[in-house]
């Protein structure tokens, strides 16, 4: 298997869409938002009969002693095609393989993957250890070919109730840019210190909504937005969105710890919902449940239906064992 550099032309983001559930942090964007924030990224990936069959976009982080290691969040990917085809796992395997040569020769003490398809299987001729997870393993995700009336009946009763409760209530929902961000980020360190979740620096966040400025609803381009529910002129909860390839992900939220009886995050993330179906995409992303870290905000999510989606977990591939 030859393992090509990728640049632009070589459509990146036209061949993560066409894949299923689409990972939003291998496109293009994420990877030029990662080298704003200060990370150097290389993408790699191979060709099949002309065009690209497998992409990996690498993040690399420095370590002490002039070490390093990559991580590839999400991936590496391989097209569907091989996922349907028994010789898919070799492929895969190969492109690990490749990949952990080329971070070998750059003094890379590991590779951290995350294959949808897992990675304990693949047979690789190194040592694999489970780690830390940065993407969470478990997911659900709500499929948007459904009509609107049957992802409603699929809906806890008391999740349909706290819609319509809220549209009662009069809670509006609008997309905002900039101008917003201050009000946003008040309510989320609010969300991270009520809910116990470690936040990114402020920079982060905004740095994320000024980086993807681009239309949702173009499948092959990476649009992140942010969505707000305002309650009697007050922003009482808001929500950063990803629209990439064939799914919508649910990335941030947070919400007043006031007001919290007008139930806006319910109608808030409903308009999200409906709004990627309207767009044409395939999947809502929930984007991590875990019952015993995230009780309350799992809940909520398992309200809205879907199907919950497992991965086996992040791995390390080890490249120099006598210093990991």
């Amino acid at each position: 298997m030859q393992i090509i550099k990728l640049a632009k032309e070589h459509n990146l983001n036209e061949f993560l869409a066409g894949c299923r559930h689409s990972p939003y942090v291998q496109s293009y964007e994420w990877g030029a938002f990662q080298e704003l924030s200060g990370s150097e990224v290389m993408r790699y990936g191979f060709m099949e009969d002309g065009s690209l069959s497998g992409a990996a976009t690498l993040i690399k982080r420095r370590l002490p002693m002039k070490m390093a290691y990559s991580y590839c969040p999400k991936g590496p990917v391989i097209s569907d095609k091989h996922h349907l085809t028994e010789g898919g796992s070799g492929k895969l395997r190969d492109f690990v393989t490749g990949l952990a040569s080329i971070g070998a020769a750059e003094n890379c003490l590991f590779l951290r993957i995350k294959p949808a398809t897992g990675a304990e299987g693949l047979g690789l001729p190194m040592v694999l250890e489970k780690t830390i997870d940065i993407q969470p393993p478990k997911t659900l995700v709500l499929d948007l070919a459904m009509s609107e009336e049957d992802i409603l009946n699929g809906m806890h009763q008391k999740t349909r109730y706290n819609i319509r409760l809220a549209s009662r209530k009069k809670v509006e929902v609008i997309e905002g840019g900039e101008e917003y961000f201050e009000e946003f980020w008040k309510l989320l360190t609010q969300t991270g210190n009520r809910d116990d979740f470690r936040l990114h620096q402020k920079e982060y966040y905004k740095s994320m909504l000024e980086s993807f400025k681009g239309a949702p609803g173009t499948r092959n381009s990476h649009s992140i937005k942010l969505f707000m529910a305002f309650y009697q002129g007050r922003m009482v909860a808001g929500n950063i969105v990803s629209f990439f390839g064939d799914t919508v992900t649910y990335v941030h939220g947070a919400s007043s710890s006031k007001e919290r009886g007008v139930m806006a995050p319910y109608i808030l993330q409903w308009h999200c919902i409906r709004l990627a179906k309207q767009l044409g995409y395939g999947y809502y992303d929930f984007y991590g449940i875990d019952e015993s870290k995230w009780p309350g905000v799992t809940r909520f999510k398992r309200g809205f239906g879907g199907r919950v989606l497992e991965s086996t977990g992040t791995y390390d591939a080890v490249l120099r064992p006598g210093a990991f």
